[in-house]
């Protein structure tokens, strides 16, 4: 952002914060639905971080922005003016708007869609904004956004969960609540408080209109005021009126509106046992002080050993219960199974080891090839894709070696995708793995000469040729392949695929078609073994991606595309592949079991 700001200007900032409804866009943008029919094909992914420089962007094309994690901010550029709204749903910007995305709290995530990669514009780039909230000498310790909103029927908001307390407040209508494993009804004059960390979406039927604080404080006992609808008395609802008030002021709001619901939370805490909670009935089953410390204590253990082999029962053990006692308590605190909550954990720590830098590619690929049931790890250098991050083929192929002196399992590595880029890569890749257990994935009938002649003949590798999802290309892959030299038992076939239910018929039939081919009449160039990267497909379709926020009914997310992925692989096995790629560690785990079942 520009730097004309003054100070004041820059700690009022966030009560400047405008909530992203129709009306406020409707001179730079559009508000889609939670699942857009159609989008923009390309897609990227935005990590902002504080202290990020500002970029001021421009397209010529229709930007599509979504909501990911954390709290974004959308900052809109008009002349030498700029406002400032939460990103919060999706929001399809028109061509030729300036733009940039800055982050509250400890930063934030965000989806970018364009119609091609590379038509965004790099206008310039401005120091960061402190997005600090207000700041008095009575404070809480942060504020962060202050809205009220007149919604009509059948409104909807998908869900998010931030660092931020959130304080809910109805004053005119009904709003369900969904935060905690709880559908919470608030009604008129009634209010709750939303903890930290929390995920929660809203829903109404009718009209209802509602005021929305979200705020950091340092010490507030949340529990007696978190996950229930409290009634307001007349001195309260009358505090949150002046909150309304103070905050349309022209001079001092964020002073007053900070001391009045630093006051209001008071008045609150002060008056629980008189305040009971109104709330649906629609609550996970209420547990005992004991049960709470049994599940803080299994959520310590997890955590503190994210990284090993933790079985269920071992699990079960230390907190000195049954394994059965142990998926009650997890699916009643935390509506997921612990094999579900185990993998997330994991899943997340090694997000974080990726972004922090605290742990080497290596030593993260160590810990993969860990995992219950893996054969191998399949290593994808997509940071070397010319249309996204562009590494250095030197950058990767020092990541190449990392992983590969880091593990003893069989290594499978995949390029950037771009044939020109992975002509380049792919033989350094060989190279560096010369003498080791290695498969080269993938060559195509564009690039099989640079690739085929390095992997199978320089380096003695096993090559993987990868076609569409049709037998005559593969077998025309692998003609070429072996022409060139290579034996073909270091050939394995990559033919494509497909997640079940999108298009899968076409892979089964082809797999089908290639293995009676190659046993029914003995068709040398459809003998070679075939590998499926089964992740690739069932991690990008709406099954695995939309929210439980944006599908309630369809349950967890997580469970959705393990599903998925599990479905996907047990079929193309079936079907005749002989190896899969697999994502989430309860994937990896389940076809492994499955595998030595049949076996």
């Amino acid at each position: 952002m520009s730097q004309n700001y003054d100070k004041r200007a820059r700690e009022a900032i966030a009560l400047q914060i405008k909530n992203l409804s129709a009306a406020q866009v409707q001179t730079f943008g559009e508000i889609l639905s939670a699942n857009p029919e159609q989008l923009p094909p390309s897609v990227e992914r935005w990590q902002i971080h504080p202290g990020d420089m500002v970029k001021e962007m421009r397209t010529d094309d229709p930007v599509v922005l979504d909501y990911v994690s954390g709290m974004p901010l959308l900052v809109i550029y008009e002349g030498d003016m700029q406002s400032v709204y939460y990103l919060d749903r999706v929001l399809m910007l028109r061509p030729g708007i300036r733009f940039s995305i800055a982050a509250l709290g400890n930063g934030c995530e965000i989806s970018c869609r364009t119609n091609q990669p590379g038509r965004l514009q790099l206008l310039a780039c401005h120091p960061a904004e402190e997005f600090s909230g207000a700041a008095s000498e009575l404070k809480l310790e942060q504020l962060y956004t202050f809205f009220y909103q007149e919604c009509a029927s059948d409104f909807y908001f998908r869900g998010e969960q931030h660092e931020a307390f959130e304080l809910v407040y109805v004053d005119r209508g009904e709003l369900h609540n969904l935060a905690g494993g709880a559908d919470i009804l608030l009604q008129q004059q009634q209010l709750m408080l939303i903890g930290q960390n929390v995920w929660h979406m809203q829903y109404a039927d009718l009209p209802v209109s509602f005021l929305t604080v979200s705020f950091r404080a340092a010490v507030l006992p949340c529990s007696q005021l978190t996950g229930r609808a409290i009634t307001l008395s007349a001195r309260q609802i009358s505090l949150v009126q002046q909150m309304l008030n103070a905050h349309n002021a022209e001079s001092y709001a964020y002073d007053c509106v900070e001391s009045l619901l630093k006051l209001l939370l008071a008045d609150m805490l002060r008056n629980t046992d008189k305040q009971l909670p109104v709330c649906s009935a629609q609550r996970l089953p209420a547990t005992s002080h004991a049960e709470q410390r049994i599940v803080d204590k299994l959520i310590q253990i997890v955590s503190a050993r994210a990284g090993e082999k933790l079985s269920l029962q071992a699990l079960a053990d230390e907190a000195h219960i049954s394994t059965t006692y142990l998926h009650r308590l997890f699916r009643s605190q935390l509506g997921m199974t612990p094999g579900t909550y185990i993998a997330k954990i994991r899943a997340e720590e090694s997000k974080l080891l990726l972004r922090s830098g605290t742990l080497s590619m290596g030593e993260i690929a160590k810990k993969a090839a860990a995992m219950e049931g893996a054969d191998f790890v399949a290593l994808i250098l997509e940071g070397g894709d010319p249309n996204g991050v562009n590494k250095s083929v030197d950058e990767l192929i020092a990541v190449v070696k990392d992983v590969a002196d880091s593990i003893d399992a069989p290594l499978v590595v995949e390029g950037c995708k771009n044939v020109e880029k992975d002509a380049e890569l792919l033989p350094k890749v060989a190279e560096a793995l010369q003498g080791r257990n290695v498969l080269i994935l993938s060559e195509k009938e564009e690039n099989y000469k640079a690739i085929g002649a390095a992997a199978g003949l320089a380096y003695n590798q096993i090559v993987g040729a990868e076609s569409a999802v049709d037998i005559n290309l593969a077998k025309q892959l692998n003609v070429v392949t072996t022409q060139l030299g290579v034996d073909a038992k270091k050939i394995v076939m990559n033919i494509g695929s497909a997640a079940a239910g999108y298009g899968y018929e076409y892979v089964v039939s082809t797999m089908d078609r290639i293995k009676g081919a190659a046993l029914g009449q003995n068709d040398n160039m459809l003998q070679m073994p075939i590998i499926t990267p089964v992740s690739a497909e069932t991690w990008a379709v709406k099954e695995a991606t939309a929210s439980e926020a944006d599908m309630p009914e369809w349950g967890s997310a997580d469970e959705r595309g393990i599903d998925m992925e599990v479905m996907t692989a047990a079929a193309d096995l079936a079907a005749g592949s002989d190896a899969v790629i697999l994502r989430h560690p309860e994937s990896v785990k389940t076809i492994s079991k499955l595998i030595k079942a049949l076996a």
